[in-house]
């Protein structure tokens, strides 16, 4: 989930946006290790990011995504 718009991205193997450049990682060998890919990051895309869990209680991660790069003018 981004958590400026808290825009829910993916659940499981399901994409919830259309942008490409998001891509879940899932490796078969690993049931319990997700990675959330976001390739070509732009400054906009900036912010917190937070991956949960449905559990009792709701297990979460955030985790602060900073674009180094080129400036804004």
């Amino acid at each position: 989930m981004r958590r400026k718009d808290l825009h829910i991205i993916s659940t499981g193997n399901f994409m919830f946006t259309a942008d490409t450049r998001f891509h879940i990682i899932h490796p078969d060998h690993d049931p319990a290790s997700w990675t959330l890919q976001l390739r070509n990051a732009r400054l906009e895309d900036e912010g917190l990011y937070e991956c949960q869990v449905n559990t009792d209680p709701k297990m979460k991660r955030s985790v602060l995504l900073t674009v180094a790069g080129k400036q804004k003018l």
